[in-house]
Order: C-alpha cells, then sequence, then structure tokens
C-alpha cells in the first residue's frame, strides 16, 4: 500500500513536471534565458537579494551574445520578458495595447496611486488632469517658483562651504519636494526651511520596504505581511506619507475657502486659473473620492515631480565636481548668459544653455528610471518573436543606455554623446529616459528647465569638487537609480 502511495506521488509530481515544462515551452516559444526548475522556474538566481540588488542581478543575467536583447526568465510560473532592443521598444511603446502597467507597481499602490501607477480609464481621466500642470500658459510662473527655491537652496548651502565633503542629495530632494508642492498645490509653506520634515526619507523607505516585499513571495498575502516588523513599520510609513499629502489638501481648502470668501470692490470674485490640486479635487467629487483617496494620487504626482529630477541633479552635481573641465565649460557657458549679475535665470536663457543640455542628457543616460514593467494583456509580435498573454515585459532602459553598440563610451561620463553629429547617428528609440509613446512622461520639458535653473544657479555661486574617484561610484537601484551612499561633493565660493 505504501509503496503504491509512493508510486502515485510521484506520478503526480512527474505529471506536473512535464505539464510545466511543456506549458513553459508553448507560452516562451523562441525566447532564450536561462534554464529553469520545477516549480521554481528562475526564483533561485535572485535568492539572497536585496530590493535594490535585484536590478544588478538581472544585469548580470542579461547576456547580449547568449540571450539577444530580447530574453526571458520564469519566476515561479509567471514569465518575464527583458527588452533592451530599440526596434521592439519602438513597436511596445508605440503600441496602444500594451499601456497598462504591471502589477509590480501595486506594491506601492498603498501610498501612491495615481497617473505613474495606475492603468485603463483611471490613468486616461487621471493623465487628462496632470497635463494641466505641463500647459505653456504656466511656464512663466513655473519658472518664478524654480528661480525663488533655487536662491532659497544657495543660501542653505553657504553654511557647506567650510571646506568638508558632504551629501547634497537631501538639499537637492528638498529644494525639488518645495517645487512641485508649489507648482501642483499653491503651498505657501517653504519646504526647505521646514524643521523635521521626513517626507522623503519616508518614501525612501517605502519604496524599500514595498520592493523588499515584491522580492518575499511569502510576504505577498496581506494577513501575513501586516503582523511580521516590516508590514507594521511599512503601515506607520504610509500614514506619515499620507499625512503629508492630506495636509496639502487642508490647505488647498483653506486657500480656496478664503477666495471664495473674499469680493473685489466691484462685487465679483477674484478669477484665479485652477491648479492640478484644484482639478482633483473636482475629479474627486465626480467619483464621489475621500481626501484619503485623493492624498494617494498627490503622492503619486509628487513623486513624479521630484524623485526623477532630484536624483538626476544630485548625480550631476557629481559628476561636475569630478571631471572639471566639463564644469568649466558649463560655467563658462552660464557666465556668458548672465554675467556678473545676481538676476534670475530666464526662459530666453535656457534655450541657450547648449553645453548643459548636453551634461542633462548624459546625467539621464547614467541615472534615469532603469527599467518599466508593462503588462501583456493580448499577444504581441515583437518582430520574429510573440510574446504571450499574462506576461509581464520589462523595458530595460539601464541597459540600453549602456549598450557599447549605440554609445561609444557606455560606463563613461561623456556628454559628446549628445552632440548633433552622434544623435544623428544612434537609432530612435536608444535614449528613453522619460520613455515615450502615450505613457510617456508628459513633464520632460518642465523637467528639463528645472534642471538648468537649479544646476545653472549653483555653479553661479560655488565651484564643485569631490574626492570621490569614477571608479568608486555605484548606483542603487529599485524604482530610481542613485548613487549609493550619496553624492558627495565640496564646495567653494566662486
Amino acid at each position: 500500500m505504501i509503496i503504491w502511495l509512493q508510486i502515485i506521488i510521484i506520478a503526480i509530481i512527474l505529471h506536473y513536471v512535464i505539464s510545466e515544462k511543456l506549458r513553459q515551452w508553448r507560452m516562451e516559444g523562441n525566447l532564450q534565458g536561462p534554464t529553469t526548475i520545477p516549480f521554481l522556474g528562475n526564483s533561485l538566481l535572485f535568492f539572497g537579494c536585496e530590493a535594490h540588488d535585484i536590478g544588478h542581478r538581472i544585469m548580470q543575467l542579461q547576456n547580449i551574445t547568449k540571450y539577444g536583447r530580447v530574453w526571458r526568465i520564469w519566476i515561479g510560473s509567471h514569465l518575464g520578458v527583458f527588452v533592451a532592443d530599440p526596434k521592439s521598444l519602438e513597436i511596445i511603446l508605440k503600441s496602444n495595447e500594451v499601456l497598462n502597467k504591471s502589477a509590480v507597481y501595486n506594491a506601492v499602490a498603498d501610498f501612491a496611486d495615481g497617473i505613474v501607477t495606475s492603468s485603463g480609464e483611471k490613468w486616461r481621466g487621471l493623465r487628462k488632469i496632470v497635463n494641466t500642470i505641463f500647459h505653456n500658459q504656466n511656464i512663466e510662473n513655473q519658472v518664478n517658483i524654480i528661480n525663488n527655491s533655487s536662491m532659497v537652496l544657495c543660501r542653505l548651502l553657504e553654511e557647506k562651504c567650510d571646506g568638508r565633503i558632504f551629501k547634497i542629495d537631501n538639499f537637492i530632494h528638498e529644494c525639488l519636494l518645495d517645487i512641485t508642492c508649489k507648482i501642483i498645490a499653491s503651498s505657501k509653506t517653504d519646504m526647505q526651511l521646514k524643521e523635521n520634515l521626513t517626507f522623503t526619507d519616508d518614501v525612501r523607505l517605502g519604496i524599500h520596504l514595498s520592493s523588499d516585499r515584491c522580492l518575499k513571495v511569502w510576504l505577498h498575502p496581506d494577513f501575513i505581511y501586516e503582523h511580521t516588523t516590516a508590514g507594521k513599520l511599512k503601515n506607520a510609513i504610509v500614514k506619515k506619507i499620507l499625512g503629508f499629502s492630506l495636509e496639502l489638501i487642508k490647505e488647498r481648502r483653506e486657500s480656496l475657502k478664503g477666495v471664495k470668501n473674499s469680493i473685489t470692490v466691484d462685487g465679483q470674485h477674484e478669477a484665479k486659473p485652477k491648479i492640478f490640486l484644484d482639478h482633483m479635487f473636482d475629479y474627486g467629487r465626480e467619483k464621489n473620492l475621500t481626501d484619503l483617496e485623493i492624498s494617494k494620487f498627490i503622492t503619486d504626482v509628487i513623486l513624479a515631480g521630484y524623485d526623477t529630477s532630484s536624483c538626476a541633479i544630485s548625480y550631476m552635481l557629481l559628476m561636475l565636481a569630478m571631471y572639471q573641465d566639463i564644469q568649466e565649460q558649463v560655467y563658462e557657458e552660464i557666465y556668458d548668459i548672465t554675467g556678473d549679475s545676481n538676476r534670475p535665470v530666464e526662459l530666453k536663457d535656457i534655450n541657450r544653455m547648449a553645453c548643459l543640455d548636453r551634461v542633462i542628457m548624459e546625467v539621464l543616460r547614467h541615472c534615469s528610471v532603469p527599467h518599466v514593467a508593462r503588462r501583456v494583456d493580448s499577444p504581441l509580435q515583437l518582430q520574429d518573436k510573440l510574446i504571450p498573454k499574462r506576461s509581464t515585459l520589462y523595458l530595460m532602459l539601464y541597459r540600453l543606455h549602456r549598450d557599447p553598440e549605440y554609445w561609444s563610451h557606455p560606463d563613461s561620463f561623456y556628454p559628446d554623446h549628445f552632440l548633433p553629429e552622434n544623435i544623428e547617428r544612434r537609432p530612435k528609440y536608444t535614449f528613453l529616459p522619460f520613455v515615450s509613446g502615450p505613457r510617456g512622461c508628459p513633464g520632460q520639458k518642465l523637467s528639463s528647465i528645472l534642471m538648468k535653473i537649479i544646476v545653472s544657479t549653483i555653479l553661479r555661486q560655488y565651484k564643485v569638487t569631490t574626492t570621490v574617484r569614477p571608479s568608486e561610484v555605484k548606483l542603487s537601484m529599485t524604482m530610481m537609480l542613485e548613487v549609493s551612499g550619496g553624492s558627495q561633493i565640496q564646495l567653494t565660493r566662486r
């Protein structure tokens, strides 16, 4: 009896293994990738990985010679397809059939659930609202906000002009947070001067905990995770993050109430253009949303508004500190435009900053969103490969931006990659820091303006140096790329 039971169990296991192999073979078609093992697929390749290591492990696995620029891994029974081929990326990004974000982004939905993470009709409705931020009629006011915050930043940096090396990241994060809150919520609070502001640290911890949970399948059920130390910490952090957004909502509601109660001399209400948060209030009334639900949308937009640009600016200042010749070229360009004056940077100045523009693009090649995950809802043909339904596409921008076939100095900081003649030689869809297509980032123009104003304002007052060498710079990769340990620089008054 026992022998027959053992035979039956072995037969069931063999049937599962063979069936699973056949299913994988049918789904993956001619996609290549590492050898799988029953039940786990390729999961053991990531055993022991911390959240910030996962992207680097994938880069190690991606052997172009062996697997090509479109390859696959299996995480348990789920198929992930990694794409770093420009022609395939063009197909994906132009398609209206691959617009939905992967379930991976659900990991942060408890505190950031808006245009960046959502899909379908919800995303379309929110995208229309977000587009109001980037209307041309708003740019002049946004430039004034950026200039004012940049000047506050430079005053705060004055105390660091003592020759000591320091991490500039938090200064930049809080400056960008201040700008974002003023643009989207017309906040009167100066975030750079606010004491005990922990929002940027809270967000980083929240993202780290979310990424770590994604890697640990046994923590996916809420009833288990909520009873762990990490789960309890995550809940506390989420409350703090959403509390910040709720304060912005409260401040704006009180401001609107004051405007409503104020009457001009002729008895008419003063008409002012609506800002993003006002449109969100209208959307909330239409969809019958609570302020807590709106706060998740707001947090999502705040993260999109400040996180990418702040990481890029911190990295840029570190690169300029290491490459003094490039810093000097940028400074001379700025000096030719503004001279010795202390006047704010104007829109007409920004268009003349060609050298700084190349530096920014090279920074974004090194330090932007490392990957984007899309859900495949119907079979997708990528040249000679058929991507099956219910798989996940990972657009490997980190790998694309370091492919030696398209970049002459793939691992070096080399702004001449973006000289006109070099841009002309590269195929389309080899440089995608803001992605592209229907789900491309709508804030590309504002981000460029913002980075130019902040960096030029800093360089007009300070020379930036560092003791860090290029070989010592290591990037941490989760939802964003940033320098492990922060961007360590020194400032000297010009």
